[in-house]
């Protein structure tokens, strides 16, 4: 008869065995890992397709009480020094308009950025109130 000490010795160790398990999924957790922070990186690296790119003149918003949409969105271009063109898939898109609607002193915040691909962004603004008042 075989004693405990010699079938503990001649069965496969359950720590190997975790430990491998360990091993392989760390692994492929990292594998993991990799992909997403590379894809994440690459994202804005990609070359800019032109269905990405829209007009700044075409942002749908709100405008303070007695200006144009389009003297408006100028006025916000020339402020801020904004590209005329914008990429609404970028990842750094909102961060972008946050910057430039907010060097213009009538706006006092973006309320929301609503992106509908593949040429629509909408933009709700909220604006200082008015020294004429």
């Amino acid at each position: 008869m075989e004693t405990r000490e010699n079938q503990i010795n001649s069965s496969p160790s359950l720590t190997r065995m975790l430990g491998k398990f360990l091993l392989i999924t760390f692994v492929g957790c990292l594998f993991l890992g990799l992909i997403v922070i590379i894809g994440h990186w690459s994202f804005d690296y990609l070359p800019v397709q032109p269905t990405n790119e829209i007009p700044f003149k075409d942002i749908e918003c709100n405008t303070p009480e007695g200006i144009s949409k389009e003297d408006f969105l100028n006025e916000v271009r020339y402020v801020s020094n904004t590209p005329a063109m914008i990429n609404i898939r970028s990842g750094k898109l909102e961060s972008i308009l946050r910057t430039a609607f907010g060097k213009h002193p009538r706006v006092l915040k973006i309320s929301s950025i609503v992106v509908n691909p593949p040429h629509r962004l909408i933009l709700s603004l909220e604006f200082k109130p008015s020294a004429n008042k």
